[in-house]
């Protein structure tokens, strides 16, 4: 009796149910509480709404929402947006995506994503529609965003000014921020922009450090520069660290929240190029465009010390 072939078109969901399953399993996480990040998954892909497998091609930006991660491809010209619970990737958004494209989530449920060559900035609603656009004549070519933990406001870094955009909700311009350093000079290049409810931290990628200023701008510290060399992105976790990706090693450098004095920790990370830092609630998430992939860690709460 012969055996019967099946096309080589229904191969295709089982390969993207196969592609899916190896993503899902991940390395084996750090021990609790050692201050570091764990691995927990790398995305190359998931399937769509109708269990067509989607194959992630140059993510070179994200973000995330609670159960939500946006990626920005810039090989598919796309902005998805992946469903972590339902293990779903929808096409959100479709646009054209340069390296320097950067996006924060909206805490209503949508998103904002920069479009330097139009030199603007976009909120997208929950749908992927334009809902608000942000454009100023202060504003060159927006490098990084970062939600104002103090106002409620939207802070876009303008890479060819080296200045800080703080916009409304309505995308309407209420502050201008011009950083500087302990001798009141700019700074070489800034690339990415992290915010707490009183300081900026500023990663230059010129001087290879991270600078910190007041709310005013005005010089606070500096730090990282005997460490990175070739600083990528930065973000802020809960616990008020700052993690920096470094592309020239790939590995994450988590700096002490300012003022405690405890030592800076890397972590080697399997990755060929980062380009993009996100925190959502307890999770990291890092573009990784030349492996085609998202790769997510559990960050992992700072280690107690020892009681005197």
């Amino acid at each position: 009796m012969s055996r019967r072939r099946l096309p080589v078109r229904s191969l295709w969901p089982l390969l993207g149910l196969w592609l899916t399953a190896c993503s899902l399993a991940a390395p084996p996480a750090g021990g609790a509480g050692d201050g570091w990040v764990a691995p927990w998954r790398t995305l190359q892909g998931a399937p769509d709404d109708q269990g067509r497998f989607l194959q992630l091609a140059r993510p070179v930006a994200v973000s995330g929402w609670q159960d939500w991660i946006y990626i920005a491809d810039a090989g598919r010209g796309m902005l998805y947006r992946y469903d972590r619970v339902a293990d779903r990737l929808q096409r959100f958004h479709a646009m054209a995506l340069g390296p320097g494209v950067r996006m924060a989530a909206h805490p209503a449920g949508g998103l904002y994503v920069t479009d330097p060559q139009n030199r603007r900035v976009l909120r997208l609603d929950t749908e992927g529609r334009i809902a608000t656009e942000f454009r100023d004549f202060n504003l060159n070519q927006p490098v990084a965003l970062a939600d104002d933990p103090r106002g409620g406001r939207l802070l876009v870094l303008d890479g060819p000014y080296q200045q800080i955009l703080a916009f409304n909700r309505l995308g309407r311009l209420e502050e201008v921020i011009h950083p500087r350093d302990e001798r009141d000079q700019p700074p070489g290049n800034l690339v990415d922009l992290a915010a707490d409810a009183d300081r900026f931290y500023l990663l230059d990628g010129a001087r290879r450090e991270v600078l910190v200023v007041d709310r005013h701008g005005r010089f606070v510290g500096r730090f990282g520069r005997d460490r990175l060399k070739q600083p990528a992105s930065l973000v802020r976790d809960p616990f008020g660290r700052i993690i920096v990706a470094d592309a020239f090693d790939n590995r994450l450098w988590i700096f002490p929240p300012a003022g405690r004095g405890a030592t800076a920790r890397d972590v080697r990370v399997d990755a060929a190029r980062i380009t993009d830092l996100a925190v959502s609630e307890q999770w990291l998430l890092a573009a990784d465009d030349g492996m085609s992939a998202v790769h997510i860690f559990r960050i992992e709460p700072p280690a107690r010390e020892p009681s005197r």
